[in-house]
């Protein structure tokens, strides 16, 4: 299956986008565990108000879908910490019937552009110790295990020196 993916920036203010990200999150975490290894912190059912108040009042966040034929198949968000010149990367995830496919590659490439697109030279992120397809392809994409426990922390650095 070859689809064209297209990656847009969405927007949780944005009321067509809303009505996108709604429909698509409440589909995708129906399933306890999917939202449980997106988000610990959200307890289920799903509820949009609150996941949104959780993770997105922040003029900082940035929100990048993977569309084929006009249907949301992924997404995952970016929260950039300016002073740290760091990025942090959440809520990555991409719909079962379109894994294996790059998506979820597409979208980490697009947050690694955004964050040296805006000086930022370390990108962070959690994953739960359980999440071995994520940690995997984190470690594929050039991110290293800094901290390990119930969550693994993963860190890319850009401009090292190896």
């Amino acid at each position: 299956m070859n689809t064209k993916i297209i990656i847009k920036r969405m927007n949780y203010e944005n009321p067509k986008h809303k009505k996108v990200l709604k429909s698509c999150l409440g589909t995708w975490f129906s399933n306890p565990k999917d939202l449980h290894l997106t988000d610990p912190r959200m307890s289920f059912p799903f509820k949009f108000n609150q996941w949104v108040k959780i993770s997105y009042n922040n003029k900082d966040s940035e929100t990048w879908g993977a569309f084929s034929k006009n249907w949301m198949v992924g997404m995952c968000s970016m929260k950039k910490l300016p002073i740290e010149k760091q990025v942090h990367l959440y809520h990555i995830y991409v719909d079962k019937e379109h894994r294996r496919l790059g998506i979820g590659k597409k979208l980490i490439k697009k947050i690694i552009e955004q964050a040296k697109k805006t000086e930022m030279k370390i990108i962070l992120l959690n994953v739960v110790a359980g999440n071995k397809v994520a940690i995997s392809l984190y470690s594929k994409m050039g991110f290293i295990q800094e901290k390990q426990g119930q969550n693994i922390r993963l860190v890319k650095i850009f401009n090292r020196k190896y």
